[in-house]
């Protein structure tokens, strides 16, 4: 950060100033002083519609010109205290007089309110007095308004208080009893924090009740220290709560920087002055305090005024030295770039250059970071300013910034305390490689092969090409690659890793500890670090080996070397350049001799420095408002500009403004861009315009450089002065140049000479133009061919050349192909018939049915079939790819792709066409192995299911159900399964040749393949009805159940029954169940006579069992009996169903039979339905019958 004056502006009559206050919004400055002096003074704020000088130019120095002017009349004494209220636009101001005055603005033209909605400029008119307060009892010390403006605090000398509102009415008044200072609110605007002249902070709420005093760490041995200012920065959404907002200055030069009004760890500034005032900056990063230094020798000591900057970490960053006898306040404008102070009659205006978080790498890549608001991230912006494309990166707790060739380093706070990470991030804003450290990157600089960071003390030193060598590579690092990507990081405290020699001119008594680095500075070969005292460590790089201790003539605050590591550029804390050579320091023969050379060359106020890249005499400094350019020690010509500097390359400088793009951070454009070139080739443009190109010659020899020399030569070949353009290559050692001219002097003709130099300078049309004038349509063509003008080409091709039309199309393909232009390109082929190429571009467009198309098209035996065939095999297309390497020949092939993509089925098709059964049957026997032995059953039985492998699914399908069961899974998950395994059965029946199986586990199953599912759909039915209180239906259903002993658990079976048959008062079939029960063997504490308990507490004593009998039905069509649990009636033969849907037996209404499991369901029920509730079929075409006896079947198959 750097600060200078800029502009003074003076009080009429040399009336001494007492207050200001600037409007951060609308640009006013408010001035008052003695004798009643008031002024309002408008200054254009940043980026305002009314800066026409700075949007004509926005690189020259923000214009301080005032645009208005107004004295305002209504006090009569020292106008003490200034305030704006800057939500309603309001402007408060006392005097010693105890008389307060709000004003407002007004157009001049009838007096009609200001419409604020309008810009700023349009905003001017006159102020007058809108509320009028006396108490002439007493000064005013002090007058806040809260944040959002409602609210205003008023504080008189004797302790009264007066809380009002924005319209002039009184909330409260209070006498605090207490000799007032200052008087602050709290951002919310629910605390008042009031000052005292005895160094006392009281807080108390809105309300005005005392709630504590705040306590001051500092330690005043006895000595009253009045409280000069409390400044508490209103902080927006998402301000890191960690940073301090508070700031309470005493006049004996302390500071306290709290981040709430009860922190116990504040940050303590010991500022060495008599403090005056103190105010935070617009944004509460910088903290300006105004006073005078503290004289050694207190009697007849001179006055130094001065201001100080610091960091909301209490660090110092700048001092500003003051004219003049008093200094009474500071004021910040609204974009933090300007500081205004009151020294005795004179307003002094300050410019302010932050030090921004950016940095500018790989020769077009600016980036730097911002605070987003509503959010406590860092946003990093990778601007690109060739193509203004723009990457946001989000970071937390971002510190520095720091960029060199392809990459830049980004340093933020880590998770835990006292730990910080360095990120390395490519042009893209993508992290290639991420270091923690415990030093705290107060100071970073960066070199292509390490990055380097500091403390106050501790230096770390990171080697990252060695961590991103090995990915750059795409190889691992092995120990025969370790010597290439050796590591030569390290960590170490500056104290102890040099040997301090005794330095002249400097006490030896100091203690190191005290001495801090103060700046650093890197190039491929050395890393400079400066210290307060002026001492300067050279260390050579890689190893950081110690080269020498030098002493500077100054506190170093910012360094940078040479491309040639001769020259060092340093300014000091004072802004003062100088220049000191590396290379005489070097030839010293002893330690005793003096350090660096320093040149006999200097310039105050400098705040930004760059050196040339290519030229080591060249450097490039921003002075105040002004860029020099500095040759050796000569200076050119200044040109206004406040931009920050980015490169300095071939005699040009690019320079980025910063101030505007923080205004608008995430829209950067080309218009914050500066482009400047250096008077030599300034001069060296005009000489060539207006001279002869001999003069020009002779003048770049004089002022020599490449660039230089590059412009004479094309300005030489434009002219066909081929003699003057070949040696100005010479000079430039320029090769290709070179040989282009004596290509061009072998030329005869004058129009061929032309297009070749228009062909240099890449006018292509030029160039064809002339040749064609020149009737050489040959040379035209190997031009465009050459430079891959094929659009040009195609229009000079003849139409009956069939070879160079196809040449031109395949090459306008080519052309398209390259850029991944796959749709273009693919026109171009169609046209030049490369049906190679065509496929590959279907294939990038993924057009798999044109290509399908393209495919069928090529003959038998074409290779380009198997490329088709590997692509549509590499997108799972099976049958495609089959179709191509059948056509193609490769039969095995074709095999291998159905097995690799488990196209079981195709692939036996296949294996019985071409005699590779055997082959393909080996192949999924071992697939199915291999998931048995992984243990994976679905992925098993689904490829036998693709290979109509249904007994063996079938026989997996059970397996599978029989580890659920010991799994105790839903059952209505078993019944899927069992579902799945009787369908693959009937598959199997309806295609197999015989139904011989040589697995006797199976033949039970296959004889009765849907026995188990309607086992676990009979037990779900029995629940369904139970949880539907259907008792009556559960019992007939649950009667079914003992069919099933040997699928489903016996004592949960008849457990089952029994409640069914409670439920429905059957308790002869509930003692029936429960007998059963009684004679299951127990391996628990359940026995019999357990059970007999149970039977008797549900049935009751009182209860006489009848002798059971099964329960019967009448058969409908001989009406004799039948027991109902064997479906049939033994008198006619009448067989009877189940229904599947109720479970309960189907008598004498219609039915339907499913065609695919083949059980019925009642016809009521399936007009509801339309899916079986067994096997879930669809029975949209299933019939509907009725229960037949023996004589009706035969008659019906009659």
């Amino acid at each position: 950060m750097f600060v200078y004056f800029n502009k003074k502006v003076s009080m009429p009559g040399g009336t001494r100033l007492r207050s200001l206050a600037w409007n951060s919004q609308q640009g006013w400055l408010a001035c008052g002083g003695d004798n009643g002096l008031l002024k309002v003074l408008k200054l254009p704020s940043p980026g305002s519609s009314g800066d026409n000088e700075t949007k004509k130019d926005p690189f020259i120095a923000a214009q301080s010109n005032l645009s208005m002017n107004q004295t305002l009349e209504g006090h009569q004494g020292s106008v003490l205290v200034v305030r704006w209220n800057e939500c309603y636009r309001k402007l408060t101001s006392s005097d010693d007089r105890g008389l307060i005055i709000v004003w407002t603005l007004h157009k001049v033209s009838n007096l009609i309110p200001v419409d604020f909605t309008q810009s700023s400029s349009a905003c001017l008119g006159l102020w007058f007095e809108e509320m009028v307060n006396n108490r002439s009892k007493c000064v005013v010390k002090d007058i806040k308004w809260a944040s959002n403006g409602q609210k205003v605090c008023i504080i008189y000398e004797d302790g009264q208080v007066i809380v009002g509102n924005v319209d002039g009415n009184r909330i409260w008044g209070k006498d605090l009893k207490l000799k007032l200072a200052n008087v602050e609110w709290s951002p919310d605007g629910r605390l008042l924090l009031f000052g005292t002249k005895d160094g006392k902070c009281n807080i108390y709420d809105h309300y005005g009740n005392f709630l504590s005093r705040l306590h001051i760490c500092f330690d005043t041995k006895g000595e009253i220290s009045t409280i000069m200012g409390i400044d508490w920065f209103a902080k927006s959404e998402g301000y890191d709560s960690r940073v301090p907002t508070l700031a309470i200055a005493l006049s004996n030069g302390k500071i306290q920087m709290m981040r709430h009004e009860v922190d116990e760890e504040p940050v303590l500034i010991d500022t060495k002055m008599n403090i005056t005032c103190i105010k935070w900056s617009p944004n509460g990063e910088v903290l300006g305090v105004v006073g005078s230094w503290k004289p050694e020798i207190p009697v007849n000591a001179e006055i130094q005024l001065n201001v100080q900057l610091y960091s909301h970490d209490g660090i110092h960053l700048r001092t500003l030295n003051v004219p003049g006898k008093r200094i009474s306040t500071l004021a910040w404008d609204g974009g933090g770039l300007k500081l205004a102070l009151a020294v005795d009659s004179y307003i002094y205006l300050a410019n302010i250059r932050p030090e921004y978080k950016w940095a500018f790498f790989g020769g077009c890549v600016c980036v730097y970071g911002y605070e987003k608001k509503g959010t406590d991230d860092h946003c990093i912006m990778f601007w690109d300013t060739n193509t203004g494309k723009r990457n946001a990166k989000f970071f937390k707790g971002l510190i520095r910034i720091s960029g060199s060739d392809e990459y830049c380093t980004l340093a933020t706070m880590g998770t835990e305390p006292g730990q910080f990470i360095l990120s390395i991030c490519n042009a893209f804003g993508q992290c290639v490689a991420t270091r923690s450290t415990n030093v705290e990157p107060q100071f970073m600089t960066m070199n292509k092969e390490f990055v380097f960071v500091s403390s106050d003390s501790m230096v770390c030193s990171w080697n990252y090409r060695s961590s991103i060598e090995p990915y750059l590579s795409g190889k691992l690092l092995t120990s025969d690659s370790k010597s290439a990507v050796t590591d030569y990081s390290q960590t170490f405290h500056l104290d102890n890793h040099v040997r301090l020699a005794p330095i002249q001119g400097k006490d030896n008594a100091t203690k190191q500890n005290v001495d801090q680095i103060s700046c650093v500075c890197s190039s491929e070969v050395y890393v400079m670090i400066g210290r307060d005292s002026g001492i300067l460590h050279r260390f050579i790089l890689p190893d950081l080996k110690l080269e020498s201790t030098d002493l500077l003539q100054c506190r170093p605050q910012a360094m940078e070397l040479n491309c040639t590591c001769t020259r060092l550029a340093v300014i000091d804390m004072d802004g003062i350049l100088k220049f000191y050579d590396l290379k005489a320091s070097t030839k010293r023969k002893s330690e005793s001799e003096s350090g660096l050379t320093c040149l006999n060359f200097e310039r105050k106020d400098v705040w930004n420095m760059k050196w040339a890249d290519d030229n080591s005499e060249l450097l490039a400094v921003m002075e105040k408002s002004r860029m020099y350019i500095i040759r050796g020690t000569e200076l050119e010509e200044p040109v206004s500009c406040t931009a920050y500097l980015c490169t300095f390359h071939a005699l040009q400088i690019l320079a980025i403004q910063l101030d505007e793009i923080m205004q608008q951070p995430e829209f950067p454009g080309k218009q914050h861009l500066f482009f400047y070139e250096t008077k030599s080739l300034r001069d060296t443009h005009q000489i060539i315009e207006a001279a002869q190109l001999h003069d020009a010659f002779l003048y770049i020899e004089e002022h020599s450089h490449p660039k230089l020399w590059i412009a004479l030569a094309e300005a030489a070949l434009q002219k066909l002065d081929l003699s003057i353009a070949e040696r100005a290559f010479v000079k430039c050692k320029n090769y290709f140049g070179i040989q282009f001219s004596k290509k061009v002097h072998s030329l005869k003709d004058a129009y061929e000479q032309k297009a070749e130099v228009c062909t240099y300078f890449k006018r292509f049309d030029e160039a064809e133009r002339l040749l064609l004038q020149n009737k050489r349509v040959d040379l035209a063509m190997n031009l465009d061919i050459k430079f891959g003008r094929w659009a040009a080409l195609e229009r000079l091709v003849i139409s009956n050349v069939e070879d160079e039309l196809q040449l031109t199309y395949d090459s306008m393909g080519k052309f398209f192909l390259d850029r991944q232009n796959w749709k273009e390109a693919k026109k171009f082929y169609e046209r030049s018939k490369n049906y190679a190429c065509i496929a590959y571009c279907l294939q990038k467009l993924g057009d798999w049915k044109t290509l399908d198309g393209l495919m069928k098209s090529l003959k038998k035996g074409d290779p380009l079939l198997l490329y088709m065939a590997n692509q549509f095999w590499s997108v799972g297309m099976c049958k495609e790819a089959v179709a191509a390497f059948t056509k193609h020949g490769s039969t095995m092939e074709s095999i291998e792709c159905c097995l690799d993509l488990n196209m079981w089925k195709m692939a036996y098709e296949l294996g019985q066409k071409y005699d590779q059964e055997s082959f393909v049957n080996d192949s999924f026997n071992q697939y199915i192995e291999y998931l048995l032995k992984i243990g994976n059953y679905t992925l098993a039985i689904e490829a036998s299911e693709a290979a109509q492998q249904n007994i063996l699914a079938a026989k997996l399908l059970k397996a599978f159900a029989d580890k659920l069961r010991d799994k105790q899974v839903s059952s209505q998950i078993l019944k899927q399964v069992y579902v799945l395994m009787a369908l693959n059965i009937g598959k199997w029946k309806t295609s197999a040749r015989s139904l011989k199986v040589n697995d006797s586990s199976m033949e039970s199953v296959i004889e009765r393949p849907w026995h188990y599912a309607e086992a676990y759909h009979l037990w779900a039915c029995v629940h369904q009805h139970l949880y539907m209180n259907d008792f009556e239906d559960a019992f007939r259903a649950s009667i079914f159940l003992s069919e099933y002993e040997d699928i489903l658990d016996v004592h949960k079976l008849y457990s089952l029954q029994a409640v069914a048959s409670y439920y429905a008062k059957k308790m002869d079939y509930c003692i029936s169940a429960f007998k059963k029960l009684e004679e299951i063997n127990f391996s628990q504490i359940n026995t019999k006579e357990n059970m007999m308990s149970l039977a008797k507490l549900v049935v009751g004593d009182s209860f006489q069992p009848k002798p059971f009998k099964d329960m019967e039905a009448i058969c409908k069509e001989c009406k004799s009996y039948f027991q109902v649990k064997d479906k049939k009636c033994p008198t006619c033969d009448t067989e009877y169903f189940v229904c599947v849907g109720s479970s309960c037996l189907i008598l004498d209404e219609e039915f339907v039979t499913c065609d695919t499991c083949y059980h019925a369901l009642r016809w009521k029920l399936a007009m509801n339905l339309h899916h079986c509730p067994l096997c879930h079929a669809d029975l949209k075409n299933c019939k509907v019958s009725k229960p037949m006896s023996k004589f009706q079947r035969r008659k019906s198959l009659r």
